[in-house]
């Protein structure tokens, strides 16, 4: 018996030494705790924390992280923050209301109200209430007003193109100001935070979680991704969406295009550097049967297809669609006159895994132009319309008018 109760204790203790690396991990990484107490919440209500989870790529999507009961007028929620900091919402289930919050490990956060929640006639409740306790949220709200600016100014410059092409027309030196415009905005953002010394207000890896989202779909993969990421410290580079963002170095202008082999509709292979090395321009287009606004932007490809193909514009057309007969079948139909390839594996494919167009619902992808010039690098960006014309024309036409433009500038 006695041997058996020492056989037992020996064994206990290995199995504690033996944890003991996972029990110094978690020290380590030193979680975020939660204490509410704000008026107007009854005994025994439900308060349930989500993790907003988005690869970049994705649709966002609310994750369950965990949940309290308030008792005694408070709750509390404590969690660790996966390669914090994140957004979180803070769910009051009850009352159908919503509190967002970035939160960074270590935080000791508190919200309080004296305001009764039912008298908040809002649903998103963070600007009524008083949080304390965590810089990274300090960032959230810091950056919020300049988010929405950024996000203004950038729809505005959009439509401003947009009533061009549908009132002016194509008008190179109008069009040029307005996509320099566009980086000017996005330089500022830059300038304005990441080059910034830390004055102990932002944190700096929450910027990446509020701003990157937007900056890197709406300034078209800008060169200032790259910047950005080699700004940031060990914290920043090792957070969340310093991996997000260190995926998107590859797909940025400036960057060498991912190359690709791929089957055509013959099921040969074409190697996208031997479509390079035959033009000056190629044009990768990312589209599928039920791609949005395939038509409509096919056609406009077509037009510019025929006006530059000459001029030395190569076009590849790769599916992301899963089912050959329907691919095959648009290409034939349409008489696409212009390279295209599929590897037909939908969401597991290419589009998705290597260049991430497939879109936030692969029942409608993406439909995306790239420009790429004749040594494989990234020129633009999702480019269409009026847009896409003005850098055709600025890299294939060789008239007088554009010559003379481009020296003044």
């Amino acid at each position: 018996m006695l041997e058996n109760i020492l056989t037992m204790k020996r064994l206990f203790f290995l199995s504690c030494v033996a944890f003991l690396p996972f029990i110094a991990l978690a020290q380590q990484k030193g979680g975020y705790e939660i204490t509410g107490r704000i008026a107007g919440l009854q005994e025994g209500e439900k308060i349930v924390i989500h993790l907003v989870s988005s690869n970049g790529y994705d649709a966002s999507k609310l994750i369950p992280s965990d949940s309290a009961y308030v008792k005694n007028g408070q709750f509390h929620i404590s969690g660790v923050v996966p390669d914090g900091p994140r957004i979180y919402w803070l769910d009051f289930v009850n009352k159908e209301k919503t509190c967002i919050l970035a939160i960074a490990n270590n935080d000791k956060i508190t919200i309080t109200s004296d305001i009764n929640i039912d008298d908040i006639h809002h649903t998103i409740l963070q600007n009524y209430l008083k949080i304390d306790g965590s810089k990274a949220n300090r960032t959230n709200i810091y950056i919020t007003p300049v988010e929405n600016s950024y996000m203004t100014s950038m729809y505005g410059l959009n439509n401003y193109l947009k009533k061009i092409e549908d009132s002016v027309g194509f008008d190179p030196s109008l069009v040029g100001a307005i996509i320099e415009a566009k980086n000017r905005v996005s330089f500022s953002v830059y300038l304005n935070f990441y080059k910034t010394p830390d004055t102990g207000i932002v944190h700096y890896p929450a910027l990446l979680e509020k701003l990157i989202p937007h900056f890197n779909d709406m300034s078209g993969h800008s060169y200032l991704v790259k910047e950005i990421y080699d700004q940031l410290d060990k914290e920043g580079k090792s957070s969340y969406n310093g991996k997000v963002l260190k995926d998107w170095i590859p797909l940025c202008v400036g960057q060498p295009f991912p190359t690709f082999t791929l089957p055509d509709v013959q099921g040969k292979p074409l190697s996208f550097n031997d479509v390079v090395a035959k033009g000056k321009i190629t044009l990768v287009h990312f589209w599928a049967n039920r791609s949005f606004k395939r038509r409509e932007l096919e056609e406009e490809l077509r037009t510019q297809y025929n006006k530059y193909h000459s001029k030395g514009l190569n076009v590849v057309g790769i599916s992301s669609d899963t089912l050959a007969y329907e691919w095959k079948g648009i290409v034939e139909t349409e008489k696409f006159p212009w390279y295209n390839v599929s590897d037909l594996k939908g969401s597991k494919g290419v589009v998705r895994t290597t260049y991430h167009e497939l879109g936030y619902d692969p029942e409608n992808p993406n439909t995306t132009n790239v420009l790429v010039d004749g040594t494989g690098k990234i020129i633009a960006w999702n480019v269409k319309g009026i847009e896409l014309q003005w850098y055709l024309w600025k890299y294939l036409d060789s008239n007088a008018e554009k010559n003379a433009l481009i020296s003044n500038k």
